[in-house]
């Protein structure tokens, strides 16, 4: 699998899933963006998920045996969308980069959001 990882200036990270040698059969691609996480799947007729960055409950990262010696990594996000309850991103290169700019605009969107009580 190749991922690629890239990060803009607008705090947007991308990553792409793709089967071994980079044949592009089965694309996944994971944007995180300011607002929502996306995971945009397919090529001749994709499918787009979209959860809001606030409705994420908790993480938890998984590593197989046969992932650690790939260096791959699953990440389980559960929401609170009733729609998309778990978001599974698999099989990523940079999964833990993922992970922790994942947490790190977590943190920051949080501390943003006004607390009431």
């Amino acid at each position: 699998m190749t991922i690629s990882g890239q990060i803009t200036p607008d705090t947007t990270l991308t990553e792409r899933r793709q089967l071994f040698c980079g044949l592009p059969l089965t694309r996944t691609q994971y944007v995180l963006t300011e607002d929502t996480l996306k995971q945009l799947t397919g090529i001749l007729s994709p499918v787009v998920r979209s959860v809001n960055v606030s409705q994420i409950r908790s993480m938890a990262v998984q590593r197989s045996f046969l992932q650690k010696r790939l260096g791959l990594t699953t990440i389980r996000i559960a929401t609170n969308d009733p729609l998309i309850s778990e978001l599974v991103i698999r099989n990523i290169r940079n999964g833990a980069l993922f992970e922790e700019r994942l947490r790190r605009h977590l943190e920051q969107n949080q501390a943003q959001q006004p607390h009431t009580f």
